[in-house]
């Protein structure tokens, strides 16, 4: 017999501990630069040869002096370690590595400047592949992320080729970049194995933009990635929350994949004068709740470097969106009101660095999911930041249509129990929530309390993991 567990529910509210975040960490594309000068004034010379520029003022040139993590760790290995020891230091547990790359066949547009497949941020890929010092440089930051104790990794792939800027279809290109996220994705995950939680974004800040072939190449790169990889480590396309000058852009992405979401999606929050980090993350949870998403992992993919107004505006979220889910916070090398990286990077080997946002990481990481939040969600009240045996979550459920009763069940993998049954709104706080194991919250409605649920399909399912 299945055993019955009834669970009073006391209207009283939730807990007012704060919601932690399974991850948070920076995103670590450059290490040094070198000669360059970053000045916001200064003119730019995208289409001169470096010897004819003058010297120090962009990221491309003069070639090698912009210290691309991954094109030239091998330059200065244990300056780089440094920086990855003082980050997880600080209470960083994550790492983000973003991968600008470009078809760099001896020169880009004319330009001169690439050597050993290196221009500026960018790795050539048009062999289809990495460079063997690029993937000799990628392991090392591999084994370097498991020696320092780093929990997750997120890799991030930028330009890619630009199909945004083609007049025509290139199949080619996509080929090639296709074969080059494939080399990644085949190095990385096996790599680390289970000593990390590996991520990938396919696309920088493509998702809900248009123009040229990039909606083409989206829904193609989409389709191959997940017919070979699943869905299970890809954010998809983050989205540069911009709703001065694109309202509707994360609603677009939402709607762009179809019947074929992924399960975490990832955004990119900054703030500007009449738009905050608060009002752009409400407006993000808002366009998910439109499709019962509001629930779903989000992950702030980018933000100001270690920033004061951000960590006071998502604390407020948490507390007052208690269907948010947001599961991990990275940097990006960007101070607010500075122009340029180094004065990001200059701070890499301070305790402080990641200060404002340490306090959100929890002790254990926590994975909620629902498939419909506007019948039912979960929220975290202490499995995060507690380190006891049990921990306890919070699960909110609608009310059930006129004439029917919800009845909650909760299966660990031995079948469905009993939770509550009620003809009306409510919520549980199950107290008996231990680590590595997978609950599964569902949601049923039906005519009466004493009817049998067997053979019902649930109307939601909450699901939950503490690990």
């Amino acid at each position: 017999m299945k055993r019955i567990i009834l669970l009073l529910l006391l209207m009283l509210p939730v807990s007012s501990m704060a919601k932690t975040v399974n991850y948070g960490g920076f995103n670590y594309f450059v290490y040094d630069m070198g000669a360059i000068i970053e000045n916001p004034n200064g003119p730019t010379y995208p289409n001169i040869p470096c010897g004819q520029q003058p010297p120090n003022i962009s990221w491309k040139c003069p070639p090698l002096q912009f210290k691309n993590l991954i094109g030239l760790l091998n330059s200065n290995p244990q300056f780089v370690y440094s920086r990855l020891q003082a980050m997880r230091q600080s209470g960083q547990n994550a790492l983000v590595l973003p991968i600008y790359n470009m078809a760099l066949s001896g020169s880009v547009d004319g330009v001169d400047g690439v050597d050993d497949g290196v221009y500026g941020e960018i790795l050539d890929n048009h062999l289809g592949h990495l460079w063997p010092q690029h993937s000799a440089n990628l392991s090392q930051i591999l084994t370097w992320a498991q020696q320092l104790g780093y929990k997750s990794l997120v890799v991030r792939f930028f330009y890619n080729n630009k199909p945004r800027e083609w007049t025509a279809w290139n199949e080619s290109s996509y080929q090639s970049f296709w074969s080059y996220v494939k080399s990644i994705h085949d190095l990385v995950s096996p790599a680390v194995g289970q000593s990390l939680t590996v991520s990938y974004d396919l696309g920088a800040e493509w998702g809900g933009i248009t123009g040229g072939q990039l909606p083409a190449f989206k829904t193609k790169l989409w389709s191959d990635y997940t017919a070979r990889y699943g869905k299970n480590d890809t954010v998809g396309f983050s989205v540069a929350m911009d709703p001065q000058n694109a309202p509707s852009r994360f609603s677009d992405a939402i709607a762009e994949y179809g019947a074929n979401k992924p399960n975490v999606w990832a955004l990119d929050i900054y703030s500007s004068p009449g738009y905050s980090f608060l009002q752009r993350l409400q407006l993000a949870y808002n366009n998910l709740s439109v499709y019962g998403l509001q629930n779903q992992p989000i992950v702030v993919l980018e933000t100001f470097f270690n920033n004061q107004a951000v960590s006071q505006q998502l604390s407020s979220a948490l507390g007052s969106l208690p269907a948010l889910n947001i599961t991990g916070i990275y940097e990006w090398p960007l101070i607010e009101g500075q122009y340029g990286v180094q004065s990001a990077l200059n701070q890499l080997p301070s305790s402080n660095q990641f200060s404002n946002y340490r306090g959100f990481i929890g002790q254990r990481t926590v994975s909620i999911t629902s498939t419909n939040a506007n019948i039912s969600y979960l929220s975290d009240t202490n499995c995060g930041s507690s380190s006891t045996p049990s921990c306890t979550v919070h699960q909110v459920y609608s009310a059930p249509p006129a004439g029917k009763v919800v009845h909650v069940t909760v299966d660990v993998g031995n079948g469905p129990s009993s939770v509550s049954c009620w003809n009306r709104a409510g919520y549980n706080d199950p107290s008996w929530i231990v680590m590595n194991k997978t609950y599964q919250f569902k949601i049923y409605y039906k005519n009466d309390c004493v009817a049998d649920y067997a053979g019902l399909q649930p109307v939601a399912v909450s699901t939950v993991i503490v690990k």
